[in-house]
């Protein structure tokens, strides 16, 4: 029997006067880094200094080594996050698509609980003309550009997290944009990585002449996209500070994540592909990171490391979890607290799909594809195409299929993904999905963010 929840509790009302509710709720600081892939944050390992702030957090923190997303876009990938249905479910294609109504939020779950809610983001890509706003008492985004600086977004959070509120917890939500291309970084950041000053990269995705990206142009946008790293990675250490200094550090709970990764250039010498996210499904686009600072209070408060693979499908079930709330259904993935407490969790299989594409995509790669990850060992598969397997623990670029030397496991993720598939592949309001489109007021914004549908090159078919 788990004890941490009402020991935490106890420890929390020894510091209340009479007058206060002798049990207060957690407060809930929850940190988005968009298109962030694990393995070029140091917290991970990476050998240059993209995320001291994120390390130092890590130090305090859970941290899952093996934290995938559920479809490389941002909206998908953030609304699987909220409700821990995935994106099949939830009837969304891609981008600019709207959120059920009908889906509760993990905003929606914490305002009828009695918090506070209140959200902060960087892009047009989480407009709250797209419902992703459901539950929460205000959404603070750009209305009239497709993006603003974290650093704007923070000052933001920043005057929220520091005015006086009554006794209410409270849910903030902050969205940081900085790593989505195109990648501009600050100069400061820009210097400690040797980034030329500038946009960077000169073209993105499929790119149409492959003399824009030599191998200088490579190195700059790498470079640039690790600066932006730390551009983000500053921000969330200013949220930090400013938590701390409010003296509410002790009774909130933080969570950092990420909604997709980013490919950088290690397709574009087979492929022509570079700088993007959405069309494949590789680490580099799914492996993202995960962690969790519990208050010092808390019975297991402090750093650990978990190497079992686990979704962002699975981060609004804990957190119900560790704040106390009922878990109602629907929700598709689990809690992850049995692994925070140091208990094993069942084996389970973690599943990504991509999303929708466009004509000129549709010809190179096909209509729909999945992933699978089974321990160390990342199946993917398209269409009617055998599946691919690949070792992550000797491949961790995921560059050769092993499918053919692995026959039994090739058999056994195949049988997972039509499991899946027919557990979670449909809409849970089909009538929803069938009139969902993606809303025409926000297609400069998302054509912008380099999001445009696909369908206009009818010579790609």
């Amino acid at each position: 029997m788990r004890a941490s929840l009402p020991v935490l509790a106890l420890a929390l009302a020894a510091t209340c006067s009479p007058a206060q509710d002798p049990t207060p709720r957690l407060d809930l600081l929850l940190v988005s880094l968009d298109t962030t892939r694990a393995d070029h944050l140091s917290a991970y390992g990476y050998g240059l200094p993209t995320s001291p702030a994120l390390e130092a957090l890590a130090a305090e923190s859970h941290r899952f080594a093996a934290a995938y997303t559920v479809m490389g876009l941002t909206l998908p990938a953030h609304a699987a996050l909220f409700t821990s249905l995935y994106p099949s479910e939830l009837g969304l294609p891609g981008n600019g698509f709207p959120v059920p109504s009908q889906a509760q939020t993990l905003a929606e779950r914490l305002a009828d609980a009695g918090y506070a809610t209140r959200a902060f983001v960087s892009a047009g890509t989480l407009h709250r003309r797209l419902g992703i706003d459901q539950g929460f008492d205000a959404w603070d985004g750009p209305e009239d550009a497709p993006q603003r600086d974290g650093a704007e977004t923070v000052e933001r959070a920043l005057a929220w997290l520091g005015a006086a509120h009554a006794d209410a917890p409270r849910f903030t939500f902050v969205h940081l944009f900085d790593a989505h291309t195109w990648y501009e970084p600050p100069a400061a950041c820009a210097e400690l990585f040797d980034a030329p000053a500038g946009v960077h990269p000169p073209e993105r995705g499929f790119v149409s002449d492959r003399a824009l990206l030599d191998a200088a142009a490579r190195r700059a946008a790498r470079a640039a996209y690790d600066a932006e790293l730390r551009h983000a990675d500053n921000q969330l250490a200013r949220l930090l500070a400013a938590l701390d200094a409010s003296g509410r550090a002790q009774r909130t709970l933080v969570v950092v994540v990420a909604d997709p990764g980013e490919i950088l250039d290690e397709r574009f010498d087979a492929e022509g592909y570079a700088f993007d996210h959405g069309e494949y499904l590789t680490p580099a686009e799914l492996h993202v990171p995960l962690l969790l600072r519990l208050p010092a209070a808390h019975p297991h408060a402090g750093a650990a490391i978990h190497a079992q693979p686990v979704g962002l499908i699975d981060v609004t079930p804990t957190l119900l979890e560790l704040l106390g709330l009922p878990a109602e259904e629907p929700l598709s993935g689990r809690s992850l607290v049995p692994l925070i407490e140091g208990a094993p969790l069942p084996r389970r299989v973690v599943v990504s799909q991509r999303r929708e594409l466009g004509k000129v995509e549709r010809a190179l790669l096909g209509e729909a594809a999945w992933s699978v990850v089974d321990g160390a060992w990342l199946g993917v598969q398209r269409d009617s195409e055998p599946l691919r397997v690949y070792d992550l623990a000797r491949d961790p670029e995921a560059a050769r299929d092993v499918a053919a030397e692995e026959p039994e496991r090739a058999t056994r993720m195949v049988a997972a993904l039509d499991a899946w598939r027919a557990k979670h592949g449909a809409a849970l309001w089909p009538e929803a999905a069938a009139g969902a489109q993606r809303d025409p007021d926000l297609d400069a914004t998302l054509d912008a963010l380099g999001y445009s549908s696909g369908d206009e090159d009818e010579d790609a078919d």
